[in-house]
C-alpha cells in the first residue's frame, strides 16, 4: 500500500475523530445555556433556618414558580452528577412516602 494512501487514511480517521468528539462536546454543553440565571441572595438563603436535610429536600423538590427551569436544572444535575441526582430523587421519594414535604 502506498505511503500516500496510508497518510490519507490516517488523516481521514483523525478528521472523523475530531468531528465526532466536537459533536459530543457540543451536545453535552448546549443545554447549559438554558439553565436559570444565578439566584438572588434572598433566594439563596430562603431555607437557611431549616435543618440541612429538610432544606436539601425542599430545594430539590419545590420548583415554586419556575417549574420548567427547575426541571431543566434537575436534569442537568442528573446528567452531570448521576449519583447525586439519584440520591436526591430517592430522598424525595422517601420523604413523600412518609408524608414529609
Amino acid at each position: 500500500m502506498p505511503k500516500e494512501l496510508v497518510a490519507l487514511i490516517v488523516l481521514f480517521a483523525i478528521v472523523c475523530a475530531v468531528q465526532f468528539f466536537a459533536g459530543r462536546f457540543y451536545e453535552r454543553n448546549k443545554d447549559k445555556s438554558d439553565l436559570p440565571a444565578p439566584v438572588t441572595n434572598e433566594e439563596l438563603t430562603q431555607f437557611d433556618e431549616l435543618p440541612a436535610g429538610i432544606a436539601v429536600s425542599m430545594a430539590w423538590a419545590e420548583p415554586e414558580d419556575q417549574v420548567a427551569e427547575h426541571r431543566q436544572a434537575q436534569k442537568a444535575v442528573r446528567a452531570q452528577m448521576p449519583i447525586l441526582g439519584r440520591s436526591l430523587d430517592r430522598m424525595i421519594e422517601s420523604d413523600s412516602s412518609k408524608g414529609v414535604k
